[in-house]
C-alpha cells in the first residue's frame, strides 16, 4: 500500500473507532455515524487503501460500457459514489486545521503532519489559520 494510502486508512480507522464509541454511548445513531464516515472511506478508496469495507464497492464496477475496468478506474468510480472529490478535500482540510491547533505532543504532531500530507495529495484548501506558537517566559519578555 502506498504511504498516502496508509495515512488514509489510518484516518478512516481512527474515525471509525470514534464513531463506534459515540454510537455505543448513545450520542450518535448508526446511520449518522455511517454518513460521517463516507468521505473518509472515499478518501481511502481514492488513495489505494486496502480495506475490507471497500471490497463490495470495488466489486460493483467490474465492467462499464462493455469494457473491463482497471483497479484505479473502479476506485475512482466507487469513491465518486461515496463522496465528491471536493467534499473529500474539504473534510481533510477541516481535520488538518483542527489537528494543527492541538499538535502539542509528538503523537499529535505526527497526526497533523499526516493530515497535511493527505491535504496536499487532495489539493485541499489552504490552512485557514496558522496555530499560534506556544510562548514561554523568554518569548513573552521580548
Amino acid at each position: 500500500m502506498p504511504p498516502i494510502a496508509e495515512i488514509a486508512s489510518d484516518q478512516f480507522r481512527r474515525r471509525q473507532a470514534n464513531a463506534a464509541a459515540l454510537v455505543a454511548a448513545g450520542k450518535l445513531d448508526r446511520k449518522a455515524a455511517e454518513a460521517l464516515l463516507l468521505p473518509w472511506l472515499a478518501i481511502a478508496c481514492r488513495t489505494g487503501a486496502v480495506l475490507p469495507e471497500l471490497e463490495p464497492l470495488l466489486g460493483a464496477f467490474p465492467v462499464l460500457f462493455g469494457r473491463s475496468l482497471t483497479e484505479p478506474e473502479r476506485r475512482a468510480i466507487g469513491a465518486d459514489e461515496l463522496c465528491t472529490p471536493a467534499r473529500c478535500a474539504a473534510q481533510i482540510a477541516t481535520a488538518r486545521d483542527a489537528a494543527l491547533t492541538v499538535a502539542h505532543t509528538p503523537e499529535a504532531l505526527d497526526r497533523a503532519r499526516d493530515l497535511v500530507r493527505l491535504a496536499r495529495h487532495f489539493n485541499a484548501p489552504p490552512i485557514r489559520s496558522a496555530p499560534a506558537a506556544p510562548q514561554n517566559s523568554e518569548t513573552k519578555a521580548a
